[in-house]
């Protein structure tokens, strides 16, 4: 199979739920990753290729250029069999089927575009039943699939001499708090600190915060001089099994992403029974059933009540692990296979 894979310029591969769904193309379903001004020739031995190309946001002008002049020669060019649109929607003038991945919440199309929508071939990849239902109001009559990742043997309970292992690579023995910031900027990880420290003055216990980033450097430059410096842990891109072993050995797990779609550290978090503070909109808590510690706004003062709740409310955090372990998430129920029966 070969797909045209549909970004655009502006907004680059910044969703990780779209990295997430390409990777998994990648890995587990042998496709191979080429760029549109290649040439064939180099992958002819390859029956599944994700050709890449962008475009700018399209205005009348713009979508004739596109159709005409690049689109059209790299459907011929490369014998492209589906069409995603990565995240944005752009007018791609085919009998192909299309696929546009809706990767948050805020999902919209313009009036005059929504023609365009149910005369073509057009269907939709989401993550979570209310996006579903705000793609159907704007384009009634389409097909939309719902895809998860599905999240590895690796992420399990541990029991306690293994938890304490971990403890004493990572938080010199003691419990920790657990922050994804991956993909987020590093004032992100300021102001959780800030809301750390918020919880350092009420409490002054060994605990610790550790954030797994992937901005090392800049992360450390920004809290060089934070008052807690020597209780915060920085842990750059994990492996599989590093991460893993980092979330079940927390005592609790933060992910407060600005995307909504992003969703795999909640999973894994889960599927180690470990609690989760979320948003409270974040539609991960719908899946929870509101069986996780959660904020109504990003600021200093709900931080750092968060974090003495989830520190001092043992019994909560005993009710979350027991609602975890007796009901997992099921929202994987459509997760690879309809993604690929959908492409």
């Amino acid at each position: 199979m070969k797909i045209l894979w549909l970004q655009s310029s502006e907004a680059k591969l910044k969703s990780n739920y779209i990295k997430d769904i390409l990777d998994t193309l990648q890995h587990q379903y042998d496709f191979h990753i080429v760029l549109s001004s290649d040439e064939p020739a180099q992958y002819g031995d390859k029956k599944n290729l994700i050709v890449v190309a962008t475009s700018k946001v399209q205005n009348k002008l713009r979508t004739w250029l596109d159709n005409n002049l690049k689109y059209a020669p790299i459907l011929k060019k490369w014998h492209i069999d589906k069409i995603v649109l990565a995240g944005t929607f752009l007018k791609v003038e085919s009998i192909l089927p299309q696929y546009l991945i809706v990767p948050h919440i805020n999902f919209s199309i313009k009036e005059e575009d929504k023609s365009f929508v149910q005369n073509h071939n057009i269907s939709f990849v989401t993550y979570g039943e209310k996006v579903k239902e705000s793609i159907l109001s704007i384009c009634p009559n389409k097909a939309v699939t719902l895809y998860n990742p599905k999240v590895s043997e690796l992420f399990r309970p541990l029991n306690w001499e293994e938890s304490l292992e971990v403890k004493e690579m990572y938080s010199d023995g003691n419990d920790f708090f657990l922050v994804n910031s991956i993909g987020q900027n590093a004032d992100y990880s300021v102001d959780i600190l800030k809301g750390f420290s918020v919880f350092k003055k009420w409490q002054k216990s060994s605990m610790k915060i550790l954030f797994i980033s992937d901005n090392i450097q800049e992360l450390q430059e920004k809290i060089a001089n934070y008052k807690y410096r020597d209780d915060v842990r920085i842990i750059n891109q994990p492996n599989e099994k590093e991460l893993a072993n980092v979330i079940a050995a927390s005592y609790c797990t933060i992910h407060l992403p600005k995307e909504d779609g992003d969703n795999r550290f909640v999973l894994e978090s889960v599927q180690c029974q470990i609690p989760v503070l979320l948003k409270k909109e974040s539609t991960a808590l719908t899946w929870l059933k509101d069986n996780a510690f959660y904020i109504d706004t990003f600021s200093t003062e709900t931080l750092g009540q968060a974090f003495i709740t989830m520190y001092k409310a043992e019994n909560v955090r005993s009710h979350h692990i027991d609602y975890m372990e007796h009901n997992p998430i099921k929202t994987q129920q459509d997760g690879l296979e309809n993604l690929m029966a959908a492409l």
